[in-house]
């Protein structure tokens, strides 16, 4: 069985968007990972379960959002080709 991958983008709001990182984890937990690690917090054993203002998408299970200044961070499973 292969692990969980997740891409994390960045919608910009201007309308550009960039894919930031690849992690092997389940989509909210790279997320939170994705916020820490820019708050250059890289001690990741302490993370916490749930960071305030990530939402999940009502429409797509398992797509996660998190709104930032000029920015929203999104969190996708991801499938290599």
């Amino acid at each position: 069985m292969s692990k969980p991958m997740s891409v994390i983008y960045e919608l910009h709001e201007k309308g550009n968007i960039e894919r930031k990182a690849i992690y092997a984890l389940e989509p909210k937990k790279a997320l939170i990972c994705y916020i820490r690690q820019q708050q250059n917090d890289h001690n990741t054993w302490e993370y916490p379960e749930n960071i305030k203002g990530i939402r999940e998408s009502q429409i797509a299970p398992n797509h996660f959002y998190y709104e930032q200044p000029n920015t929203v961070l999104a969190a996708y499973p991801y499938k290599a080709l």
